[in-house]
């Protein structure tokens, strides 16, 4: 699918994971921004396309849900410390923009963070960062990537770099009505948690656009779904609500997202949809929306049902929050809050089929890597039939599968063109930038 969970200039991923987990199979931060399925088993009830609105949205004193919480995103070094601010610099400027980021410890939310921190605007702004707990080891590898060269929690690095630490959890709106009063943002960037429970997912995302009404302060809230979610009618037996697609519940859920913020009668609002993630090709979010090969492959295999001219549109998940960032910059000026001003923005950096993805891995990795298409037997090994079936497979109701046969039958590609056409494209990683940075996670 398109983007489907969760930039940076670092080679190191090995961090904990910010995704749910699934049968076999870590984000976004990278299920995708191409939209991954989680697996049916487990996920709670399917959503009906016909829910409102209304009945998801919550009290202001619901209790704290008893669901896991997210694990985070595993996180991408920047290549050089971000400096804090001077003294001078806190005492003489009044920031007349307070932008809050929310899932900072993802891959999407810390790509904003990193991006505000280096912007040539920094001085307008008071920064601040949600996190649900600011002791977790999510929260410390996010302090690590700030500071490499320091050893602080999260609380300190943030305060030597001029940002707000504030706490809340998703499923406590207490907790994000207190956070996001006494921050009193006046922009917020908003990248969803998908979870393997769809109607938990919308119920979280209802608390966070609630709790922006009630602070009162909003004026632009900025949220990521996934490529595709405006032109879901056109996806091959969709239908009139998705009844019968195998993907319904994932495509419904993103668009009811974006409806809840479209609906929230804020002054302005962006939506970002972001192609396949391209942190799905790491070897710590295999089972997303590719399954890598395995650890007894002779030779490096890419088991798939794409097919051979599929092409598949890409982006870094954390370039999401980078334009998320350039974004705030433009509309420092009416001319860029007119331009993007209740408008939805495709992000995609490449187009490429996975034999081209198989061949560019292969250049960064030294070897060969070769692909067995599941519709081509003439390119499977003597046992490989079998093996769709069993072990690490893509038969046909896997999710990995069902969103790859999807790409199969909806073209990604325009993504690129509308990247392109918004100048957005120089701003994004491309595929061969992050394949190399991350050889060695691949």
């Amino acid at each position: 699918m398109a983007s489907h969970s969760e930039r940076s200039s670092s080679s190191s991923l090995g961090l904990p994971s910010e995704g749910p987990s699934l049968p076999n199979m870590e984000p976004s931060t990278p299920m995708a921004s191409s939209p991954v399925l989680p697996s049916s088993d487990g996920h709670g009830a399917m959503l009906d396309s016909t829910v409102s609105l209304d009945s998801l949205r919550p009290s202001s004193t619901a209790e704290p849900s008893s669901s896991p919480p997210m694990p985070s995103s595993p996180i991408i070094p920047p290549s050089s410390p971000i400096e804090p601010p001077s003294p001078a610099f806190r005492q003489e400027r009044q920031p007349s923009q307070r932008i809050l980021v929310l899932g900072v410890t993802g891959n999407q939310g810390r790509g904003c963070l990193r991006a505000l921190l280096s912007s040539k605007h920094r001085e307008e702004y008071t920064i601040g960062v949600l996190v649900r707990d600011a002791q977790s080891a999510s929260a410390a590898a996010l302090s690590q990537a700030l500071a490499p060269s320091q050893e602080s929690p999260l609380s300190e690095t943030l305060s030597s770099l001029g940002v707000n630490l504030l706490t809340g959890d998703y499923s406590s709106t207490p907790t994000l009505f207190s956070a996001f009063s006494t921050f009193a943002p006046t922009t917020i960037f908003f990248p969803p948690i998908l979870s393997e429970d769809f109607q938990r997912d919308l119920v979280w995302s209802q608390n966070v656009v609630s709790a922006a009404r009630n602070c009162g302060s909003v004026d632009k809230l900025i949220v990521s779904t996934a490529l595709g979610v405006d032109r879901r009618a056109e996806f091959p037996g969709w239908g009139k609500n998705g009844e019968w697609h195998p993907m319904s519940s994932y495509w419904n859920t993103k668009a009811k997202i974006e409806e809840m913020v479209k609906e929230a009668e804020f002054e302005s609002w962006t939506v970002l949809r972001p192609a396949w993630f391209l942190h799905s090709l790491t070897q710590r979010m295999v089972g997303w929306s590719y399954l890598g090969w395995k650890d007894t492959d002779k030779v490096r295999t890419i088991r798939t049902k794409w097919k051979r001219g599929t092409k598949v549109a890409w982006v870094d998940a954390e370039d999401v929050g980078v334009v998320a960032a350039s974004i705030i910059d433009d509309e420092r000026t009416e001319s860029g809050r007119k331009k993007w001003r209740n408008k939805g923005v495709d992000l995609a950096v490449e187009a490429i089929t996975v034999g081209e993805l198989a061949e560019r891995m292969g250049k960064v990795l030294g070897e060969e890597v070769r692909v067995r298409y599941a519709d081509e037997p003439s390119t499977w090994d003597a046992d490989e039939e079998p093996d769709w079936e069993t072990g690490r497979t893509v038969s046909d109701m896997y999710p990995v599968a069902i969103s790859q046969r999807w790409a199969n039958e909806f073209d990604s590609s325009y993504g690129v063109d509308g990247t392109k056409e918004l100048g957005l494209l120089d701003k994004l990683v491309t595929v061969d930038e992050f394949l190399e940075r991350n050889r060695e996670l691949i």
